[in-house]
Order: structure tokens, then C-alpha cells, then sequence
């Protein structure tokens, strides 16, 4: 059990910075494009659990140095720890509101990603996984052995 709530603070620690850190690296990615980055898919993914992976490789592929490149395959490394909260139960209806506000920003990001338009693309982006970071951090809460080891709330609510 000890191995597995470490793992999942390391997760909830990636989701986190890449939360927070969103915004400017959408940026820097659009800043850094000699030509237009490939769009995501247009059609969401069904929760946000698929959402995140496929934004991070995104971010990962068009990252504009190798260094970056290196910090998001880490954080994939790290991320893929979500995937152990399916098997400890899913989130309740109150996340429900959250999954359709990330579908809702996930369309707005691609619709952005075609315009080229960064600002918009990159507000999006921050949305995705503030949200995305916002319902692991409730879900892990709901079953963690120590909540008060995981790192601290955002200052958002989860929609609805």
C-alpha cells in the first residue's frame, strides 16, 4: 500500500506542475513553430483520463527544446499511475460536470489549435488539466491513507 501512495503523490505532483505550467507552455510551443503543429484529434476522448495522455504527447512531440521533451515523458511516466484509479473505484456523479466542462475546453483547444490562435489554444489547454488535476486529487483524497501527504488543492472548485 505504501508503494502504491507514493506513486500516486508522485502522479497527483506531475498533474499538478503540468496544471499549473499549462498556459506557458502552449506558448512556447506555438512560439517556437516555424510551421503550423499538427492539430489534436478533433474528436474528444471520452473521459478525462484519455484527454490528458493525448494532450501530453501533444505538448511532448511539439515541445520546442529536448529538455522539455524529456520533462513530459517523465511526467507520462508518472501519469501513468492514474490509470491505478480505476481499479480502487470511479469517480461519483459530482465529477460528471467536470468531464463536460473538459470536453467543452478540449473543443475549444482544437478549434483554437486549427485558428492558430495561442492565446485561446493555451487558455484551453490550462483549463484541460487544472480540471483533469482538480477530480485525481478529489478521487485520490476519497481513498488515500494520509490525504494531508498530497500536494495542495488548486484554488478552483470542481464544476457543478
Amino acid at each position: 500500500r505504501n508503494v502504491i501512495d507514493e506513486q500516486l503523490i508522485l502522479f497527483l505532483d506531475a498533474l499538478q506542475i503540468l496544471a499549473v505550467c499549462a498556459k506557458p507552455l502552449t506558448l512556447a510551443v506555438f512560439s517556437a513553430q516555424t510551421a503550423p503543429p499538427p492539430p489534436p484529434p478533433a474528436k474528444p476522448p471520452a473521459s478525462l483520463s484519455r484527454i490528458v495522455p493525448l494532450l501530453l504527447d501533444l505538448l511532448r512531440r511539439q515541445a520546442p527544446h529536448d529538455c522539455l521533451r524529456n520533462v513530459m515523458e517523465q511526467f507520462d511516466e508518472l501519469l501513468i499511475w492514474g490509470h491505478y484509479l480505476r481499479r480502487i473505484g470511479q469517480p461519483g456523479a459530482q465529477f460528471q460536470a467536470a468531464e463536460r466542462e473538459a470536453a467543452r475546453q478540449y473543443a475549444l483547444l482544437c478549434a483554437a489549435w486549427r485558428e492558430q490562435d495561442a492565446a485561446v489554444c493555451a487558455d484551453a489547454m490550462q483549463a484541460v488539466l487544472r480540471l483533469a488535476y482538480l477530480v485525481a486529487r478529489e478521487h485520490v483524497c476519497s481513498c488515500a491513507s494520509a490525504p494531508e501527504r498530497l500536494p495542495l488543492a488548486l484554488d478552483e472548485k470542481i464544476p457543478g
